[in-house]
């Protein structure tokens, strides 16, 4: 699947939103990367938005372009079990590729 550069918006406390711009294959890996980034803490609950090929905030006229563009939101919770799960699949990779084998 090809690189998209998203735009993925994390909630701030203040209501409005921390930006990222990613480039990702998938939204959950747009999510992924752009909270691995973030340092604010985050509730398990809250929502992260991905703007697939988004426009910075910005830009004039963004929340026009940004409204036609495919939106994905993932929870914070849902997006650190992906990052685990794929970060468990690398681990698990590398041993094999060395020759390590699970019995």
């Amino acid at each position: 699947m090809p690189k998209h550069s998203c735009l993925v918006l994390i909630p701030a406390r203040t209501g409005s939103n921390y930006t990222y711009d990613v480039g990702a294959e998938s939204s959950m890996e747009a999510a992924a990367k752009a909270l691995g980034g973030h340092h604010e803490p985050l509730t398990g609950d809250a929502v992260i938005t991905v703007i697939v090929e988004g426009k910075s905030l910005l830009l004039w006229k963004a929340a026009e372009y940004n409204a036609g563009q495919p939106t994905f939101r993932h929870s914070v919770e849902a997006v650190r079990r992906w990052a685990n799960r794929r970060e468990w699949e690398r681990i698990f990779e590398q041993f094999v590729a060395v020759g390590i084998h699970a019995a």
